[in-house]
């Protein structure tokens, strides 16, 4: 029995870190080796379920993640203009910088007279150089 008791306790150095040693001092209801057994079961079943839920998440943000990109992607490209809504455009935009040109050309041709004398103005400030 003595040569027992030095191989179960070496069996149970071997399995568990030191802080998982059980006292044979104090009465237990399970054995040490059983105990160290489920302990060591326990924590590799809680990995598992861990590793399992990160996977999963993982996945469903992954999934996500392309789903939204996807639409956003889908949405652009169908509310791209067509060519004839870009020539409207195109014409649209010439149409208001040729506007813009002729209304600082007539500014400019307007400021060059007085309004009531219809003279033109004299920089005085050249004079005075």
């Amino acid at each position: 029995m003595n040569a027992f008791s030095a191989v179960l306790k070496s069996s149970t150095a071997s399995l568990s870190s030191p802080e998982e040693q059980v006292d044979d001092s104090m009465p237990n209801l399970i054995e040490s080796t059983s105990k160290l057994f489920l302990n060591h079961a326990l924590k590799e079943s809680h990995e598992y379920k861990i590793k399992t839920y990160n996977l999963f998440f993982n996945l469903a943000l992954g999934i996500g993640f392309f789903i939204i990109s996807g639409i956003i992607l889908y949405m652009r490209w169908k509310t791209q203009p067509t060519p004839y809504e870009k020539k409207l455009k195109m014409m649209r935009d010439r149409e208001i910088i040729l506007h813009k040109i002729r209304n600082f050309q007539d500014d400019r041709r307007r400021a060059q007279y007085s309004d009531i004398t219809k003279l033109p103005f004299v920089d005085n400030d050249h004079f005075l150089r």
